[in-house]
């Protein structure tokens, strides 16, 4: 019966450290897609517009998502 609480401890632990990395992750995924989006927002704003400003705002974004990639 310990044997047998042991490993499901160890499993449980297992699990609680993969679901933790998975978290991490997940989060990462969701800051490159909403810099991805809001380059891909302020693109198609440039082409209707014209406007220089937000192209800095996209060399900056796009400088912080290969930045993550290498994570």
């Amino acid at each position: 019966m310990e044997r047998q609480n042991a490993d499901l401890f160890l499993a449980n632990y297992r699990m609680m450290l993969e679901n933790k990395r998975l978290k991490k992750r997940v989060e990462q995924l969701r800051e490159e897609n909403q810099l991805l989006a809001a380059n891909m927002e302020a693109q198609n704003g440039d082409s209707n517009n014209n406007a220089g400003p937000s192209s800095s705002a996209n060399q900056q974004g796009s400088k912080k998502a290969g930045q993550e990639k290498k994570m």
